[in-house]
C-alpha cells in the first residue's frame, strides 16, 4: 500500500470507503491516487503531507469532509484536486502557496477559511484559473500574500463580499479576466481610498469598479 519509507501511497484499495485518516509520514498525495473510491465520505489529512496533485481526489462524489491537521506542511493543492466533490466547508492551512487550476471548481463549498486569523498568517501566491469557479461560497478575505488571481477563478458564485485587505502602497493584485463575473451580489470591500482608487484603475478590476467601496 505504501513505498519502503512510507511516504507515498502506491495502492488505495479499491472498497474503500467511509472516514479515511491518512496516516502520519505520507507527504504526497498523488494524482488520481482515490481514483473512483467513490464511497469515501471524510478524509484527515496529516500534518507531514506537503503536495496534493492534481485530480487527487477528482469526482469523489460522496466526500462530504476534508480536515488538515494542524501544524499542516501542506504547500500546494494541484489543479482538479477536488472537482467534483461534495464537500461544503474548507479550511486551507497557512503554508499553501499555490491553488491549482479548477482546485474546487463547481463543488458545493459554502466557505473558504485561509486562516487568517491574524493578519499575514496566510503565505497564498496564487489562486489559479477558475479555483472556485461555480461554487456556492458567499464571503471570501483574499490573504495579504496573494499576488495573482487567475482567470474566472470566482467565476459563476455566489460572492457577496470580497475583502482585500492588503493596502495600496504595496501594489495591487494581479487579476485575470472575468474573475469575478457572474456574480450578481458581489461587491469587493477595499481598506482605504487610496486602494479603493487604485484597484478601479487596475487592469481587470476595473471592470468591477462600481462594485467596490471602502470597508468598514
Amino acid at each position: 500500500m505504501y513505498n519502503y519509507e512510507r511516504t507515498e501511497f502506491i495502492h488505495v484499495p479499491d472498497r474503500l470507503s467511509g472516514d479515511i485518516v491518512i496516516p502520519y509520514g505520507i507527504t504526497d498525495i498523488r494524482s488520481n491516487m482515490f481514483l473512483r473510491r467513490f464511497a469515501i465520505t471524510s478524509i484527515r489529512i496529516p500534518a507531514s503531507v506537503r503536495y496534493i496533485e492534481p485530480g487527487a481526489f477528482y469526482n469523489l462524489r460522496n466526500l462530504n469532509s476534508v480536515t488538515f491537521e494542524d501544524n499542516s506542511r501542506l504547500e500546494s493543492i494541484g489543479h482538479s484536486a477536488f472537482v467534483g466533490t461534495s464537500i461544503t466547508e474548507i479550511r486551507i492551512p497557512s503554508g499553501v502557496t499555490h491553488i491549482g487550476n479548477w482546485a474546487f471548481a463547481a463543488t458545493p463549498l459554502s466557505e473558504i477559511n485561509f486562516n487568517l486569523t491574524f493578519a499575514g498568517q496566510s503565505r497564498l501566491e496564487v489562486i489559479g484559473d477558475s479555483a472556485f469557479a461555480g461554487t456556492a461560497i458567499t464571503h471570501i478575505v483574499i490573504p495579504h500574500s496573494v499576488i495573482h488571481i487567475g482567470n474566472w477563478a470566482f467565476a459563476g458564485t455566489n460572492l457577496q463580499t470580497v475583502l482585500i485587505v492588503r493596502r495600496y502602497p504595496e501594489g495591487t493584485i494581479d487579476l485575470g479576466a472575468y474573475a469575478f463575473d457572474d456574480a450578481p451580489n458581489l461587491s469587493i470591500r477595499l481598506p482605504d481610498v487610496a486602494t479603493l482608487y487604485a484597484y478601479q484603475n487596475a487592469h481587470n478590476w476595473s471592470r468591477y469598479a462600481t462594485r467596490m467601496e471602502v470597508s468598514n
